[in-house]
């Protein structure tokens, strides 16, 4: 009787402890479109120096959610010149790009831009292509310095899960961001 007793309480507790487990393996954090725009409106305009060009502005981020292709749409407004003048040149680049999560920082980046449209108002369209070439290194650059959201993971449990991102998913107007163990 002693022999099937203990196997049996062994495998309750083991059970027991696999049941009470499952529940930190997988956290999902949802973030919603309308939060991605303001975390993005909170770091732009940014304004650079170049100099060929001058001093330009990349202003008014849009995001849109894609749910087919797991991308995020990405729309800036760039200003050549000063802003605030009525002679300062004003185009739009509109991208698609990549949802990237950074173990080590535990930031999620929006990053791999591939530039689905860039008009500039008054520009022949070779210059147009010529400043393409020239602003898509430098948007990707801004966009691998500046991170969408931080996981801030709490307990111990949570900060090995960080570790551990699943996938990256755009489901239902939201990024998801699936981690764990």
């Amino acid at each position: 009787m002693k022999r099937i007793i203990t196997p049996a309480i062994i495998l309750l507790v083991v059970a027991c402890l696999a049941g009470a487990c499952s529940s930190w393996r997988e956290v999902t954090v949802r973030i919603t479109e309308q939060d991605l725009r303001e975390r993005l409106g909170k770091k732009f305009p940014v304004t650079k120096d170049y100099k060929f060009i001058g001093t330009v502005t990349y202003a008014n981020p849009r995001i849109t959610l894609r749910r087919e292709d797991n991308r995020v749409e990405l729309g800036l407004d760039i200003i050549m010149g000063d802003a605030g003048r009525s002679d300062s040149i004003r185009g739009v680049a509109d991208m698609l790009v990549s949802v990237v999560y950074d173990q080590k920082k535990k930031a999620v980046y929006l990053a791999r831009p591939e530039l689905q449209r860039f008009a500039v108002n008054g520009m022949p369209e070779q210059n147009i292509q010529l400043l393409s070439a020239l602003f898509m290194p430098a948007i990707e650059k801004m966009l691998e310095r500046n991170p969408v959201y931080r996981l801030k993971p709490k307990g111990a449990t949570k900060k090995i899960a960080s570790m551990l991102v699943k996938d990256i998913r755009v489901r239902e107007g939201c990024l998801e961001i699936v981690y764990g163990v």
